[in-house]
């Protein structure tokens, strides 16, 4: 952890003293090529597989940066999909961002590629099998890298064939707190009963001794917002946890600015962020991966709470 925490500092000192004059330009594509919904029905439950009809955000921001030094050129790139392709690897990774990074390099002169994350809490890359042609989750670092360069590519037609929009005008700013409210909290007995029963192997197990290690009575989830308008053309927003897909146009669709872009995964990452549907179907990203980990799971007031916080930040950014 040392070293890596050494590297990031390192980059930070880097590109702090590498500074430079730019414009920005911002544009975005459709793209549904890699990824899809994980949430799949089966039985009146939600498990766990690629679910091609269910929701997900095909919103893919660019940003294009152009700077009087080198790199002249800057492409920040926003996807909403988990970034787990690579599969079981004993090796860490940048996965499928790593491939559009590198693709992007390689085909522009004096390029750098940056990637963000988008509301794919629910999404995971995914292929179709040749052998059963059936459509399942990517866990292969050649399957990764062929699904970044598909991002790229999909970036690269879109820069060649559709205009950007100059963004100039003043920077502004905005961050608002508020609270999540949890449902009927995770019972005492059964927190100890996993603690100290289950399985050593099991994510349960560890999370419910954490719990009792460090146990949280908090009554509520504190959860920040941040906003960020260019001009009056652009509106980003910044959203804390692994945001699902349901999110991303619902707030673009709340921004006052004629373009929107969500990125998530942003300052703080306790949990996952369904939408009320999601927590009332349940399943991982609806609960299940908060089981222990949080004093209970959201509830279905989640989508009016979290409205309520980004109405704030907006209203704040003057």
């Amino acid at each position: 952890m040392g070293f890596m925490e050494d590297k990031i500092l390192a980059n930070v000192d880097a590109a702090l003293a590498n500074l430079s004059p730019g414009t920005i330009e911002y544009g975005w594509t459709n793209f549904r090529g890699i990824g899809c919904n994980r949430r799949l029905p089966r039985e009146g439950k939600i498990t766990w597989g690629p679910y091609p009809e269910g929701s997900f955000d095909g919103h893919t921001p660019i940003l294009r940066i152009k700077r009087d030094q080198s790199p002249r050129q800057l492409l920040v790139v926003g996807h909403a999909c988990h970034p787990t392709s690579s599969g079981k690897i004993e090796k860490w990774t940048p996965d499928y961002p790593g491939a559009m990074r590198d693709y992007l390099a390689d085909k522009l002169p004096d390029t750098k590629g940056v990637f963000i994350q988008g509301c794919g809490g629910d999404a995971k890359v995914v292929h179709k099998d040749p052998e059963t042609g059936k459509v399942v989750f990517s866990a292969d670092p050649k399957r990764s890298e062929a699904a970044g360069q598909k991002l790229a590519k999909a970036v690269l037609a879109h820069l060649e064939k559709e205009p950007m929009v100059p963004l100039d005008g003043q920077l502004a700013t905005s961050l608002a707190t508020g609270q999540l409210s949890y449902g009927e909290r995770w019972s005492r007995e059964e927190i100890e009963r996993e603690a100290y029963t289950g399985s050593k192997k099991r994510y349960y197990t560890w999370v419910a001794r954490q719990f009792l290690a460090l146990p949280d009575d908090s009554r509520s989830f504190r959860y920040d917002v941040q906003v960020w308008k260019l001009g009056n053309r652009l509106t980003v927003f910044a959203m804390e946890g692994e945001v699902c897909s349901p999110w991303g146009p619902m707030l673009r669709s709340m921004a006052r600015t004629e373009q929107a872009m969500v990125v998530g995964y942003a300052n703080n990452v306790d949990a996952y962020i369904p939408d009320k549907r999601i927590v009332r179907e349940g399943g991982y990203e609806g609960g299940d991966a908060q089981k222990y980990f949080l004093p209970g799971p959201f509830t279905e007031n989640i989508d009016s709470e979290i409205k309520q916080i980004v109405t704030k930040a907006i209203d704040a950014v003057k």
